[in-house]
């Protein structure tokens, strides 16, 4: 979505082309919502409260994504 295109546009301004590579390869293998959780978390820094009313859900359903999705990210690693 519109969130992870901002983020590659962000990644793509990274002074290491290897971890830009890496970080969208990694959130490619996360199901949407739970990516669109942590790009807008940790790619564009925005608050959990900022995320939340980007996505249309509550607080505790952006902090449930962005941990679910460390979760699955730690299982792949």
């Amino acid at each position: 979505g519109q969130q992870i295109e901002e983020a590659q546009r962000f990644l793509s301004r990274s002074q290491d082309p290897f971890l830009a590579s890496d970080v969208l390869d990694l959130l490619a293998t996360l199901p949407g919502d739970l990516r669109e959780a942590v790009a807008l978390r940790y790619l564009q820094g925005l608050t959990v409260p900022e995320a939340a009313g980007v996505l249309g859900v509550s607080e505790a359903t952006v902090k449930r994504r962005i941990a679910e999705g460390f979760d699955l990210l730690a299982r792949e690693a």
